[in-house]
């Protein structure tokens, strides 16, 4: 050290320049550190009708965490969604996700839904707080996402890397003519693209993904069910709520719809959400599918 960079006798070193409102975060983070308060992150995964809506309600709130699932993500594209709803989701990922709801298909894909996670998993509000995940991710890549960072390869390891996919190419030989791009061999760490239907990212040459710590999970819950127990539980749920909108429609005084002339049974009250049986088919395929894949 010069004399023009050594303090001056009695004067203290300033380890936090720009002041508490600017450091913030650091603060925080070594409060909850000192204090052993580190927030939970719960990632709550399983089939279809396994109740992990159920168990992630009464984990947020006995423990004061933030509850997401798909649902309260597409919430903040809402024009009257509460500031902050979407974390730190820029307006091009929010009008992009908008513009994926309002499409042909009427859903989001799954690397937009991985964008607007990890936006909201980056606040400064859940980061603090602890989350419970009601059935996300749904896929290995979009878990590489939500939960993990790029950051530049040592030169140790980039020449590692290199080895491995020259090794690899070499023991192959010719028999990777012909075939399509991913059974070409990648980069260790490599993912999928954002765009593919994982929901991965990309990792930049040069690059290996690494675990945020600020945002990954501190606990898995996987749970499990027998399928005919899965289905029973469907079958009772809208058992439940048609007769829930049978009593809600008497207390408002509807009229009750006279019986068809053909004979037939009249149809009953549509119960919104997706607990019927279509759309269980269908999350259910997802979920073997996903489990299969990954």
């Amino acid at each position: 050290a010069t004399a023009a960079t050594t303090p001056a006798a009695g004067y203290v070193a300033c380890h936090g320049e720009g002041g508490f409102v600017a450091r913030a975060a650091e603060v925080a983070a070594e409060w909850r550190v000192a204090r052993g308060v580190t927030p939970a992150r719960v990632v709550l995964l399983g089939p279809p009708m396994a109740g992990k809506s159920a168990l992630g309600a009464r984990l947020a709130h006995q423990y004061n965490l933030e509850l997401i699932s798909a649902p309260s993500l597409l919430a903040a594209l809402l024009p009257d969604a509460p500031p902050g709803a979407a974390g730190n989701a820029s307006d091009e990922l929010l009008a992009a996700a908008a513009a994926e709801l309002s499409g042909k298909e009427g859903r989001v894909s799954p690397a937009t839904m991985a964008a607007l996670l990890r936006a909201k998993l980056s606040s400064v509000h859940v980061r603090n707080r602890g989350y419970v995940l009601d059935g996300l991710p749904k896929t290995a890549g979009a878990a590489r996402r939500m939960f993990m960072r790029t950051e530049p390869m040592s030169a140790d390891e980039a020449a590692e890397a290199a080895a491995v996919v020259a090794a690899a190419a070499a023991a192959a030989g010719g028999k990777d003519k012909g075939k399509g791009a991913k059974d070409k061999p990648k980069p260790k760490g490599a993912t999928a693209g954002a765009g593919d239907d994982d929901g991965g990212q990309e990792v930049p040459p040069g690059h290996k993904l690494i675990a945020d710590d600020g945002c990954a999970p501190t606990h898995v819950l996987l749970l499990e069910a027998d399928p005919e127990d899965l289905k029973a539980r469907l079958v009772a749920l809208e058992s439940a709520g048609i007769e829930a909108a049978k009593r809600a429609a008497e207390a408002a005084g509807a009229p009750t719809a006279p019986p068809p002339k053909s004979g037939k049974a009249a149809a009953p009250p549509a119960v919104g959400g997706h607990n019927n049986e279509k759309d269980f088919a269908r999350r259910s395929t997802a979920w073997a599918k996903a489990r299969a894949d990954d």
